[in-house]
């Protein structure tokens, strides 16, 4: 039995917004996995189509900046959906890409006020987390 101690995960809700949609991306800074294959589970309610990405933050960073085109970071993930109104998806995390930022742009042009819902869930280590993995040194 000494040896069957593992690593506890629990999911926790990290982000849980109401907001209004503009013509300028919504960029959440989210968190730096833990470990390898982390789970993260993405909700989207809007009444526009949006883009929505899990991107490492250097390259949301470049794309918030325009020294990088949407396009190109989308390329570079795994985890995007385009042309969200309402729908849930999951991702997983590489420790390697380090911190990740969610990334979202409405697709279409629109007029008035309108406003989306997008709540963010993660799986994390809550006990025997010293026996995870450390993360490689890049």
């Amino acid at each position: 039995m000494d040896n069957c101690i593992l690593p506890e995960f629990h999911w926790r809700r990290i982000l849980n917004e109401k907001y209004e949609v503009t013509p300028a991306p919504k960029v959440y800074s989210l968190m730096t996995p833990d470990h390898d294959g982390q789970e993260l589970s993405v909700k989207i309610k809007s009444p526009v189509p949006l883009t929505v990405a899990l991107l490492p933050s250097h390259l949301a960073d470049r794309v918030f900046d325009k020294t990088l085109t949407l396009t190109d970071a989308l390329d570079k993930t795994g985890c995007k959906e385009r042309g969200v109104q309402s729908m849930s998806f999951n991702c997983t995390f590489n420790v390697a890409n380090g911190p990740q930022t969610l990334f979202i742009l409405p697709d279409i042009d629109f007029s008035g006020r309108k406003k989306a819902n997008v709540e963010v869930n993660t799986v994390k280590c809550v006990e025997h987390c010293e026996l995870l993995d450390p993360p490689a040194n890049p």
